[in-house]
């Protein structure tokens, strides 16, 4: 966490991820000598408040200032490039499919686009340094920028291939569902919001650092529908393959690009019925997601009374309640 000093008093002003990302915020949290609990909500409050103000500013300084996507990549923290990136190509990507007049030469010419973008990203990853267009000073491409760097690639390569997708499908108008399928980032006012299908869903702005996400592969976007599907239902869903096949990977890089944080847990036949419904209360009050790996070691009656469970909580989100207790006595809130 890093702090500054004020009237002999400490308080947070961001925080340094595990990959040495420096996230630091506009304002500043309540003081380190308050409570623990008071000191953390305020520092992410003011995390996810300046998250959306950088993705915005992100995608008008493409709109108005005409700024390169790949600078504005570098000179952001990861977590916005890639968020920045998706709401650009969703913007632009519906721009030229609307366009029935000149729609076989934009659709050319969007695709050479794409294939420059990654081409471009890729060559950075050779160098020491990169200079911005507006700067004298350039900036150092470290380790973490790389891995940030690496992130924008997978991106860009997903995009030129959805972009192929929709040319092979002819695909004209913003409504047509070839389009409609894909994972897809709006800014619409003060939200940004993430839609699949019928589904919609506000972004979470959890900062998550500089995770590097795993390639987008058509099986991967075919569980992505069904987990979107699921969420926007109100159900949960379940993956079932041989291990060691990326199960969870693919839940966490959802959880990524949809901004929320991702937890994982491997059951064992040691595995409480208390132990899951703490997990259960403390991921749902954090808005977070929550992964359970191995659930077939779980005992019998600690997994029905855990599917018990989860139909309350499934009640609770149809009813638009905030608050349940649960059969042990423990209180479940949403968060906001």
């Amino acid at each position: 966490m890093i702090t500054v000093e004020d009237n002999d008093e400490m308080y947070p002003i961001g925080v340094v991820s595990k990959e040495g990302e420096v996230f630091q915020a506009s304002g500043r949290g309540k003081k380190i000598s308050d409570s623990n609990e008071a000191v953390l909500k305020s520092i992410e409050d003011l995390l996810k408040k300046d998250m959306k103000i950088r993705v915005k500013a992100f995608f008008n300084d493409y709109i108005t200032e005409k700024k390169f996507r790949l600078e504005l990549g570098v000179i952001s923290l990861a977590q916005v490039a890639m968020v920045g990136e998706a709401i650009i190509f969703s913007y632009n990507t519906e721009f030229v499919i609307d366009d029935d007049e000149n729609y076989d030469d934009n659709m050319a010419t969007y695709f050479n686009e794409q294939c420059v973008a990654y081409i471009e990203a890729g060559n950075l990853l050779t160098q020491s340094e990169f200079l911005p267009s507006a700067k004298a000073q350039p900036i150092p491409l470290d380790a973490t920028k790389k891995l940030g760097l690496t992130n924008l690639i997978i991106q860009y390569i997903h995009y030129r291939d959805v972009v192929d997708f929709l040319i092979e499908r002819d695909v004209h108008g913003s409504s047509n569902f070839y389009w409609q399928i894909q994972l897809r980032h709006y800014l619409q006012v003060e939200n940004i919001v993430t839609k699949q299908l019928n589904a919609a869903f506000e972004y979470g702005y959890e900062y998550l650092g500089v995770q590097l996400c795993s390639p987008i592969t058509p099986l991967v976007e075919r569980c992505w529908i069904s987990f979107t599907t699921a969420l926007h239902t109100k159900f949960w869903s379940t993956l079932i393959g041989p291990n060691n096949y990326e199960k969870a990977t693919t839940v966490k890089d959802l959880a990524v690009v949809m901004g929320k944080f991702f937890c994982s847990y491997s059951c064992s036949s040691e595995t409480s019925i208390h132990t899951l419904e703490k997990l259960l209360v403390g991921t749902v009050g954090a808005s977070s997601w929550l992964v359970l790996e191995n659930t077939g070691e779980l005992a019998y009656d600690v997994l029905s009374a855990f599917a018990a469970t989860l139909s309350m909580v499934r009640q609770m989100m149809c009813e638009d309640k905030t608050e349940w207790i649960l059969d042990n006595g423990c209180l479940l809130y949403t968060s906001p």
